[in-house]
């Protein structure tokens, strides 16, 4: 299943729980960063298409558009959030490089784990942050681990399907506001079509139409929330030709209409 911005609520950025039981999430993949920190007994994590085994003081890693899974047998206490990438700006415009690391997980070190534990006991969770307003000290704690991360976890080369899908979902990223297709994504990657299309088909229960769909309903949101412009003047802004495809997209993904998603917006 593909999981995008509906894992959010309203104009939401950040959202960090800590949690402490058997916890199961089958394969998913959106456009947020993920961290989950093990703190007491063991998380069972597929990062596209790696299994991992999480121990106390372990850390994984999950990029944007990484496919993934999170799973514990038994009571298990970690920390896990999800953030938009205007959190950390300067990770975001190179998020490509993190898609081209060894692995997902590493050891913490003591500092981030002093870090973490501060953290923590600043912030009361589960919290839900908003408007651009997520605290320095969460900011902070990002840009210690991420550069933790990718100082300890090498490099690979070498293209791999992941790698492939990696390419297709930042190219989307970049150029979901225009008229695309799949044909033309290839061209512009220097990709076969088929075989573009054979990398998509590995994803569970999507397709390259709801891949688009979403993004374009994602910012969407984004601008019912923070504009007064007009729905159709929106539909045409995210990419889509008319606004009676630009309705039946949002509904579809959103469960809702654009006009009720925006009024529920004002009363939440």
């Amino acid at each position: 299943m593909i999981i995008f911005q509906k894992e959010f609520g309203y104009g939401e950025i950040y959202r960090g729980s800590v949690k402490d039981q058997k916890y199961q999430i089958r394969d998913h993949i959106h456009q947020f960063c993920e961290i989950v920190y093990v703190m007491e007994g063991t998380v069972y994590a597929t990062v596209d298409g790696t299994d991992y085994v999480l121990t106390p003081g372990q850390m994984a890693v999950i990029t944007p558009f990484q496919m993934h899974s999170l799973s514990s047998n038994e009571r298990t206490k970690f920390w896990m959030c999800v953030f938009s990438n205007n959190c950390v700006p300067n990770y975001h415009v190179d998020v490509e490089f993190f898609h081209n690391r060894e692995r997902a997980v590493f050891e913490v070190g003591e500092s981030i784990r002093l870090l973490i534990s501060d953290m923590l006991s600043t912030f009361e969770h589960p919290i839900y942050i908003s408007n651009d307003s997520v605290p320095r000290k969460i900011k902070a704690l990002f840009y210690c681990i991420f550069s933790e991360y990718s100082s300890l976890v090498p490099k690979v080369t070498g293209a791999k399907k992941s790698d492939v899908l990696s390419a297709i979902f930042l190219y989307l990223n970049e150029h979901y506001r225009e008229k695309i297709s799949l044909k033309s994504i290839s061209k512009a990657l220097g990709y076969n079509t088929k075989y573009l299309s054979q990398c998509l088909s590995a994803l569970p229960n999507t397709s390259f139409p709801t891949i688009l769909n979403s993004l374009r309903v994602d910012h969407a949101k984004s601008l019912l929330l923070s504009s007064n412009f007009k729905i159709i003047d929106i539909a045409y802004e995210c990419g889509f030709e008319s606004e009676q495809s630009f309705h039946r997209a949002f509904l579809s993904i959103a469960g809702m209409t654009p006009g009720q998603y925006r009024k529920a917006s004002k009363k939440a």
